[in-house]
């Protein structure tokens, strides 16, 4: 697992699990503007991956979008829900191709002084969860 840096206006969280021969690999990042707020997501399985971008408007305390991209003959769909507590943070995305979903949570929260991240990635029935403290990185 290696975790990104993180600053007073980003955050970032990138995840590799290894299951026998394949790499699943999850990557997100948050980041924090004046009165913006993006969600990019990266789900990588062995050589094929899937990207989302989202940027997400501030208004209140809340924020979603959802995305189609159409490649082909399939469609692929990827929801993002990114929610604002007052000290935590956390986004949502699902990756849908045909009738295989792809699903990675990553929830950040702050303390005091300490940040973790928390990582859950999920295809079909078998999910991959991943926690690590992120005291004395940044």
């Amino acid at each position: 697992m290696e975790l990104l840096s993180c600053g007073d206006a980003a955050w970032g969280c990138r995840v590799a699990v290894q299951r026998g021969a394949v790499a699943w690999r999850c990557s997100v990042e948050l980041s924090r503007g004046d009165a913006a707020w993006g969600c990019r997501v990266a789900m990588q399985r062995g050589a094929v991956a899937w990207r989302c971008s989202v940027g997400l408007s501030r208004g209140g305390a809340a924020w979603g979008c959802r995305v189609a991209v159409q490649r082909g003959a399939v469609t692929w769909r990827c929801s993002v829900g990114l929610s604002r507590g007052n000290a935590a943070w956390g986004c949502r995305v699902a990756m849908q191709r045909g009738a295989v979903a792809w699903r990675c949570s990553v929830g950040l929260s702050r303390g005091n002084a300490a940040w973790g991240c928390r990582v859950s990635l999920q295809r079909g029935a078998v999910t991959c969860s991943l926690a690590a403290p992120t005291q004395g990185l940044f």
